[in-house]
């Protein structure tokens, strides 16, 4: 009988490996078994559920740009909208300003 499984080869970081190895271990499984339910859960549904946060911590480009829309706030350099109709406006003609360059 033949075998309907394939080898699928990932390069990762050895770090990276070393920890999937150990998290599949503290889960009772293999690093293969692991990806597969990874594989089959995504396959299965259609969605890829991933959390790219670590411990839901802000990345450093997000305290970047918290920083820096502070300072603009801080200088007076913001937009006020009575509505949302006008905030809509405003960045759709901000699109279309920065397509245009």
């Amino acid at each position: 009988m033949a075998s309907d499984t394939v080898s699928l080869n990932v390069k990762v970081k050895a770090s990276t490996k070393a920890k999937l190895m150990a998290l599949a271990d503290d889960f009772g499984m293999t690093t293969t078994a692991l990806v597969n339910a990874l594989i089959a859960q995504t396959v299965r549904t259609g969605r890829l559920n991933l959390d790219l946060y670590d411990d839901g911590e802000p990345t450093q480009q997000l305290i970047d740009d918290i920083r820096e829309a502070r300072a603009d706030y801080a200088a007076g350099e913001y937009e006020h909208f009575d509505n949302v109709e006008d905030m809509l406006e405003h960045l759709h003609a901000a699109a279309q300003s920065d397509k245009a360059k």
